[in-house]
């Protein structure tokens, strides 16, 4: 998928704000798309494979579940589930209990309920969840 604000020639496409401060009740004040409008070109490209364009608007619409969010890679060691989710708990939820979805792989999706604790596991908090005793 593409994000169509690096495309020209598009009308009533705005500039994306990730930011924390950024308002979602814009999101929600706008008006329905008139009847065969989306917000999704859908294209096939030379080797028949689909190419999704969204608009601005259908991109902030699909990423505001993930606005507080962080993707989690395991390095090392595969560790159970619940053993993980108590951890990131203990290390990352200072307000509230941080969500842990597994993404398959050894990767999870982490959801905060603020951006103060999203921030803090980004820049702040602790990135080992467990450490190897080498004696």
């Amino acid at each position: 998928m593409s994000n169509p604000s690096n495309m020209e020639g598009q009308e009533g496409d705005k500039q994306i704000s990730d930011h924390p401060s950024s308002s979602s009740s814009e999101d929600e004040l706008e008006e329905p798309y008139e009847e065969g409008q989306n917000g999704i070109t859908v294209e096939k490209d030379a080797f028949d494979r689909l190419n999704f364009t969204l608009n601005d608007r259908e991109w902030r619409r699909l990423n505001r579940p993930f606005r507080k969010s962080l993707i989690i890679k395991l390095l090392g060691k595969t560790v159970g589930f619940k053993f993980l989710l108590r951890k990131v708990n203990q290390l990352w939820g200072r307000t509230d209990e941080v969500e842990l979805v597994d993404l398959g792989n050894d990767y999870f999706l982490a959801k905060f309920d603020t951006y103060t604790d999203q921030d803090f596991a980004l820049t702040g908090g602790p990135w080992i969840i467990l450490k190897k005793n080498w004696d």
